[in-house]
């Protein structure tokens, strides 16, 4: 099994737990530890402005009233540290996940067949390449377009292509094909010149 960071959206290896008080996979969303600080982002500044807002309106209008009330803002300072502290961390969590989404948006989808870039026509959904005439192969397990390069695994007698590594995570577990639900009767990882997608 696999699944995808809903972050950086890569690949996350889902491992089989063997405790019987866990569920059957370990569940996670995140490929890495940076992804899931970069999903704090929110939480953290907001919890953090809040601290800040909270010290400002508890000390200034006490200080105000009464000037023998000075030794509050050193009581109250590991608070204007904390909330400081989160502020940075949350402006940190939000430039890191700002990154990770701008990779995304610059990645660039070739034809598996002939490597022309089709980053823009597929955004537009079309489904045949401009340059060659031939289909976009997408994985029918996580629906992305195929990238020359990339291994694939194709299955008999159905046709349905997917990435090789996501194919095997899922056939580990099932002996039928994820988009039609047919038997596996044999797995391919060429495509070869007469066969149809």
């Amino acid at each position: 099994m696999s699944l995808h960071c809903i972050i950086c959206e890569e690949r996350i290896k889902i491992k089989k737990t063997r405790s019987i008080f866990e569920p059957r996979y370990n569940s996670t969303k995140y490929c890495s530890f940076r992804c899931q600080f970069a999903n704090l982002r929110i939480l953290l500044l907001s919890i953090g402005i809040f601290l800040v807002i909270a010290y400002v309106s508890i000390t200034i209008p006490l200080f105000n009233m009464d000037r023998d009330l000075w030794f509050l803002f050193i009581i109250m300072i590991p608070f204007l540290f904390l909330a400081i502290f989160l502020v940075i961390a949350g402006l940190v969590s939000l430039t890191i996940y700002v990154r990770i989404r701008r990779k995304i948006t610059q990645k660039k989808y070739f034809c598996f067949f002939c490597g022309y870039d089709i980053t823009l026509t597929s955004k537009e959904g079309s489904l045949l390449c401009n340059s060659c005439g031939n289909k976009v192969l997408f994985c029918n397990l996580c629906s992305k377009i195929i990238n020359p390069g990339e291994k694939i695994a194709i299955i008999k007698p159905c046709n349905h292509v997917f990435h090789k590594a996501e194919l095997l995570d899922f056939a580990e577990e099932e002996n039928y094909c994820p988009k039609c639900k047919g038997k596996i009767e044999e797995l391919s990882f060429e495509i070869k010149k007469s066969e149809e997608f």
